[in-house]
């Protein structure tokens, strides 16, 4: 039961981290000087990522330091990756017209790639999240 509460905590949290990194940068983005330059809106949705992928990591980090055990860092650390992963999936195959608000982080690449290609930002933002995982206990100083 510990595990299993640890890892709806980590889910909201991911979603919150989400959430906070996309509006914050979904404001900028939709400024009258940012939306029509690609690059500015590429820098912009790196950001997002990148302070994404930092706000996770710090969360994971404290998680590794307050287990015990592997498995009390790798459930709730997979167990959010899946579940954050499978909605957002769903979601952008929708093309749901809220995605920019809750996942802007995996679309960092859509500025500079074609209509076509646009799903290899997805992608890579989501291996990233899934190698992160796999760093965190290594890149943590207890």
């Amino acid at each position: 039961m510990y595990i299993i509460r640890k890892a709806f905590f980590e889910t909201l949290k991911t979603f919150m981290f989400g959430i906070i990194c996309s509006v914050i940068f979904s404001l900028m983005i939709y400024r009258d000087s940012a939306l029509p330059n690609a690059f500015v809106c590429f820098v912009l949705n790196l950001a997002s990522l990148l302070l994404f992928l930092f706000m996770v990591f710090k969360s994971w980090s404290k998680l590794y330091l307050d287990s015990f055990t592997a498995a009390e860092f790798f459930v709730p650390t997979l167990s959010s990756y899946a579940i954050y992963t499978a909605i957002s999936a769903f979601l952008y195959s929708k093309r749901f017209f809220m995605y920019m608000w809750l996942f802007l982080p995996t679309r960092f690449l859509e500025p500079m790639l074609t209509s076509g290609y646009d799903f290899v930002s997805y992608i890579v933002a989501q291996a990233a999240m899934l190698l992160l995982i796999f760093l965190t206990p290594r890149l943590t100083v207890g």
